[in-house]
């Protein structure tokens, strides 16, 4: 049996593309100025309750210069990132 992760909201796959927007405006990278921002590396988990499948996190990237521009958590985790 897999252990259950606790997830602060119940965030579902259709609202990833409103948060990336929320935080990069016309999905436009920092870094290059090109539109090319998006979701990926989508952790979920299934959640037996409301028969969803709930997102704990992701990362944010671009696609025209590769970067990593920033992770999202519905966790009360800890990463460390190094540079």
């Amino acid at each position: 049996m897999n252990r259950k992760v606790k997830f602060n909201s119940r965030i579902t796959e259709d609202k990833i593309e409103a948060i990336v927007v929320s935080k990069f405006p016309n999905k436009e990278c920092p870094d290059c100025h090109e539109k090319s921002v998006y979701a990926g590396c989508i952790e979920k988990q299934y959640d037996d309750k409301t028969d969803e499948e709930i997102i704990l996190s992701f990362d944010v990237f671009c696609k025209s210069c590769g970067a990593f521009l920033s992770k999202w958590d519905n966790t009360n985790r800890n990463y460390y990132f190094g540079r």
